[in-house]
């Protein structure tokens, strides 16, 4: 299941994002570059340890948290999640209209522009490639 989900996760940002985020060509076993069979089995392997080892520890100490605690902190956590991805993701769409020479004439291209432009992007995604 790991294995699919990052093949689709690989497929879906290339073709959102026209990006590719990591290529194993050079690997052994690889599927399309996409996944290779060394990080499925230790993906597998790891899954398998959070399973049956970390997993059962972890959910005794949340059982622990006040029904009401948990709650505020599990939405707070919910939208932080998703206005991270919400960002990332204009960031990397605004990326690429800066390349198509786009110009920034709404608030939050210039907002984009000035926190997340193509230095801070290559640090906080240094293995993307641009694919045509």
């Amino acid at each position: 299941m790991g294995a699919v989900y990052e093949y689709l996760c690989s497929v879906l940002s290339e073709m959102i994002f026209g990006t590719v985020f990591w290529d194993y060509s050079e690997i052994p076993f690889n599927l399309g570059g996409r996944i290779n069979l060394l990080y499925c089995l230790f993906w597998g392997m790891a899954a398998v340890f959070w399973l049956r080892v970390l997993y059962p520890r972890l959910s005794g100490l949340v059982e622990k948290i006040p029904m009401r605690a948990g709650k505020i902190v599990t939405w707070c956590l919910v939208v932080f999640l998703i206005c991270n991805m919400l960002v990332s993701g204009m960031a990397l769409l605004r990326s690429n209209e800066r390349l198509e020479g786009v110009k920034a004439t709404e608030s939050w291209q210039v907002w984009l522009d000035m926190y997340y432009d193509d230095d801070t992007l290559a640090k906080i995604y240094p293995n993307a490639i641009r694919v045509e």
